[in-house]
């Protein structure tokens, strides 16, 4: 038996794969995949995020990306309660 176990050698990974698609009868294990019902279910239309592009100077960018980055939060998340914080005061001729 021990005789044997040093008769053994190592496989290469080339080999392995070699192996692999030679014997496609065997039933290799898979990584994830898609089972029913499951991820995340889609947000109604009127919740969906849109894309919003502004132009701003380099450094008001960096600053802001600083800003999030240093509080932990996403840009978006940041910018989403910007605006609804400023929606909560009143509007100063608007």
């Amino acid at each position: 038996m021990y005789a044997e176990f040093f008769k053994m050698r190592i496989i290469t990974p080339a080999e392995l794969v070699a192996m692999r698609n030679a014997c496609s009868f065997i039933s290799w294990p898979k990584k994830g995949g898609k089972r029913q019902g499951a991820g995340r279910k889609p947000l109604p239309p009127d919740q969906r995020a849109v894309g919003v592009t502004m132009r701003v100077r380099p450094d008001i960018a960096a600053r802001f990306a600083a800003w999030c980055t240093l509080r932990g939060v996403s840009q978006s998340r940041a910018f989403s309660a910007w605006v609804k914080r400023s929606a909560r005061e009143s509007p100063r001729g608007l």
